[in-house]
């Protein structure tokens, strides 16, 4: 694997954990300790997590998307011109984009400063946890789809 490759991915799986572990965070932490406040404060604090999270959701997004399609059309592509299954590879690979695209647009949403995420910040929990189960599934895939070069035996 060349040094791009592995810049690319590193990259890409930093951006992963951070979202990710952002979006566990928020539903196993601050979720519960905002429930003891009253709702004007637990509004404003919604709001003001989201002011200052809402430009790393983006660059996150960004980080996420770009080197997604880099490592696709750059490594992926090539390894897989004339592979039998590559149809199988790239159908896969649409439906993970499509999981993302979804994922992404919920944590944009959820962070947007304004009235244009209050009102699914006023419910964070349901969106929290589909964010953080689709990003443990989509963990959980990547695993699963290199076991045997990671748990060869």
């Amino acid at each position: 694997m060349d040094a791009m490759a592995v810049v690319i991915r590193f990259v890409h799986i930093l951006a992963a954990v951070v979202a990710g572990g952002a979006a566990i965070f928020q539903w196993w932490a601050v979720r519960p300790a905002m429930a003891v406040l009253d709702e004007p404060a637990r509004a404003e604090l919604r709001e003001r997590i989201a002011r200052r999270w809402f430009g790393i959701v983006v660059f996150l997004a960004v980080a996420l998307l770009a080197t997604g399609l880099m490592n696709f059309l750059m490594f992926k592509v090539p390894e897989y011109r004339g592979h039998s299954q590559k149809a199988v590879y790239h159908a896969v690979f649409g439906v993970k984009l499509l999981v993302a695209l979804v994922v992404l647009h919920q944590a944009t949403v959820l962070s947007a400063p304004g009235p244009r995420g209050e009102k699914r910040r006023a419910q964070p929990g349901r969106w929290n946890l589909l964010v953080a189960g689709v990003v443990i599934v989509i963990a959980l895939g990547a695993v699963l789809s290199n076991f045997g070069r990671l748990f060869s035996a």
